[in-house]
C-alpha cells in the first residue's frame, strides 16, 4: 500500500521596507560654512608685479588681521627685516598667500615701516616678483589701536 503525501508550498517571506522611527535619526543637513573674512584683504596682481611696479599698503593696526591673495597664482610675501605678524624679533619672514595672520607688532618703535617684497608663483611655476625684482614691493605700516 502506498501513502499519499500531499506537495505543501514552503512559505515565502518579504524582507518589509524599515519605517522611520524615533530610534532611526534622519538625515543631517547639510551646511555651507562660510569663508572666514580678514579686516584687510590684499590682492596681489601678477601683471602689476611684472611691470615691476610697487604695492601701496594700507595703514594698519595691532590685532587687525590680514590675507594677501592672488587669484593668478600662489603668494608669497617676504618681510626681509622684522614682521609685523611675529613678536619675537625674528627677521627675513615669508608669510603665504591665502592665511588669515594678526598683526602683533607696531611699526612705531622701528625706525621705519616693515619693508616687503611679493612675489606670485603662476600656473607655470615661474615665480614673478620679488626678489628678481626689488621693486615688487611694499613697506607695511602698524599702529597701535
Amino acid at each position: 500500500m502506498s501513502t499519499y503525501t500531499p506537495e505543501i508550498p514552503k512559505p515565502t517571506y518579504e524582507t518589509p521596507t524599515p519605517q522611520p522611527t524615533s530610534e532611526t535619526p534622519a538625515p543631517k543637513p547639510t551646511y555651507k560654512v562660510p569663508t572666514p573674512k580678514a579686516d584687510w584683504e590684499i590682492e596681489i596682481d601678477l601683471d602689476y608685479l611684472k611691470e615691476g611696479k610697487s604695492y601701496t599698503f594700507p595703514v594698519m593696526k595691532v590685532k587687525e588681521t590680514v590675507r594677501y591673495f592672488s587669484n593668478q597664482g600662489e603668494v608669497t610675501i617676504h618681510f626681509t627685516e622684522h614682521s609685523p605678524f611675529r613678536s619675537d624679533g625674528a627677521t627675513d619672514t615669508k608669510v603665504p598667500g591665502g592665511v588669515i595672520l594678526t598683526l602683533v607688532n607696531p611699526s612705531d618703535s622701528l625706525p621705519s615701516a616693515f619693508p616687503s617684497g611679493c612675489s606670485v608663483k603662476d600656473k607655470n611655476g615661474k615665480v614673478w616678483g620679488w626678489p628678481d625684482l626689488k621693486t615688487a614691493g611694499a613697506d607695511t605700516h602698524v599702529h597701535q589701536p
